[in-house]
């Protein structure tokens, strides 16, 4: 009996023993079979019977030398030999090399894992070439043909076109910074600059093919039509324009949709650059200047324009002098990333200060204001604070000292907020601040408040 155990212990370690070593040296055979160009069956023959277990989504792996490619796949067992993996390529480009790899299936005997590594290349015929975009290309940027299928270089210089370029296939940059070709999308990139809205073709002549050998049975031509050049339709400032006020809006209106652009603004009377912000508004690119201009000064204004498109406006220039007022008092209150308050006379200006305007939902109104009444201090039982030397502009909307509580005490925590949004909708200053634009200020003085 031992003997007999013996025997048959031998022989099952070689019986195991050979299949392993069948395992690491036979490879099993597989076909695949294309259902259409976009599912394919890939049947599986092992040259030992297999255990037949559930094929689990992560034993089949699938990759195409497209990254991103995505498929769907499943499997199931024929019978103890074939295995019959089904795919379904959801992306494309069509025609590409596809890299499979089917693990963690077992043998009968011995539950010897054996591990399927193969690749194949769908057939996939020339059926969609798309220009992107087709309209309003701008005359800067490259324009990108699409295909379904990948299209080899020699293809590519077939294509007879308006005006001479280059064809480049399109990068894709890993995240690993390996880089890859993506040969379904090409780029032309045109050797001199492209004619404003004009129309352009690209003659695909019959035979032109793609990379799996399919080609097209007649000549197709793929069209595309440049942007306009942005035009402005209005300036303000209108150039060339006197007597503006110190608060004036700084903007052009084109005739479509702008992107993006810079616009610059110099005082030339000093002799500097004024900072601020470009904003762009559908038709509209807007300046917000960091600091208020100045009263009786030419000022000069560049800009350049990129509309929707990404077409570039002509460079544009013009100049306008703002009005002479004096040496009448005015203010200029910045309630932009800090709240400042800077107060000049004429163009002199005499103090810059800290302060806080409303905060989120109790926001201070923008606008020109006239200041109005004035007095040395108030108490407000609504809120059980009060503050000192207030100057109103309108309505309750006053210029006061940080508050001061019931007990007629400078709170403190509000006063470290000055520079940032905090009062209930009024302009606060530090005390010392409030006392001195209180003596200084008079009946009708100007007031600008802005972003």
């Amino acid at each position: 009996m031992n003997r007999r155990l013996k025997i048959t212990f031998f022989l099952l370690s070689i019986t195991v023993t050979i299949i392993s070593i069948m395992s690491f040296i036979t490879n099993p055979n597989y076909t695949v079979e294309f259902l259409n160009e976009k599912e394919f069956l890939l049947v599986i023959q092992y040259p030992f019977p297999m255990k037949n277990q559930k094929i689990e989504k992560d034993d089949i792996y699938i990759i195409s030398e497209i990254p991103g490619t995505s498929f769907s796949k499943t499997g199931s067992w024929q019978n103890k030999k074939t295995l019959v993996i089904r795919m379904n390529q959801n992306d494309l480009p069509q025609g590409q090399k596809i890299y499979f790899s089917i693990s963690n299936q077992k043998t009968r005997i011995g539950a010897i894992p054996i591990t399927v590594k193969g690749s194949f290349t769908p057939k996939a015929s020339l059926s969609s070439i798309t220009l992107i975009p087709e309209k309003n290309v701008s005359t800067r940027n490259p324009v990108r043909i699409k295909f379904n299928t990948l299209i080899e270089e020699s293809s590519m210089k077939s294509i007879k076109t308006d005006i001479k370029g280059t064809f480049t296939p399109v990068t894709i940059t890993l995240p690993n910074g390996k880089k890859v070709l993506n040969k379904s999308e090409w780029e032309f990139i045109a050797n001199e600059p492209l004619e404003n809205n004009k129309v352009y073709n690209f003659v695909f002549p019959k035979g032109f093919s793609s990379k799996t050998g399919d080609s097209l049975d007649e000549t197709r031509v793929r069209s595309f039509q440049t942007a306009s050049k942005p035009v402005p339709i209005k300036i303000f400032p209108s150039p060339q324009s006197a007597h503006q006020d110190v608060y004036s809006q700084i903007y052009i209106q084109f005739d479509q949709e702008m992107k993006m652009g810079i616009i610059q603004l110099f005082n030339v009377t000093e002799n500097y650059e004024i900072l601020g912000k470009t904003i762009a508004v559908e038709n509209r690119l807007q300046f917000k200047p960091d600091d208020a201009l100045l009263p009786d000064s030419k000022y000069l204004v560049k800009v350049q324009g990129i509309s929707k498109f990404n077409e570039p406006s002509e460079s544009l220039q013009f100049a306008f002098e703002t009005k002479n007022i004096g040496e009448r008092l005015w203010v200029d209150v910045s309630l932009g990333e800090k709240h400042v308050m800077s107060v000049y006379r004429g163009k002199k200006l005499l103090r810059k200060m800290l302060v806080s305007g409303g905060r989120p939902g109790l926001e201070t109104p923008k606008g020109v204001f006239y200041t109005k009444d004035k007095g040395p201090s108030f108490f407000s039982y609504r809120f059980q604070e009060g503050a000192t030397y207030w100057v109103r502009l309108f309505d309750q909307y006053l210029i006061h000292s940080v508050p001061r509580d019931d007990n007629w005490k400078i709170k403190e925590d509000e006063h470290k907020k000055l520079g940032l949004p905090a009062s209930h909708g009024c302009i606060r200053l530090d005390e010392e601040d409030a006392r001195w634009f209180y003596s200084i200020v008079e009946q009708g003085t100007m007031v600008i408040i802005r972003d």
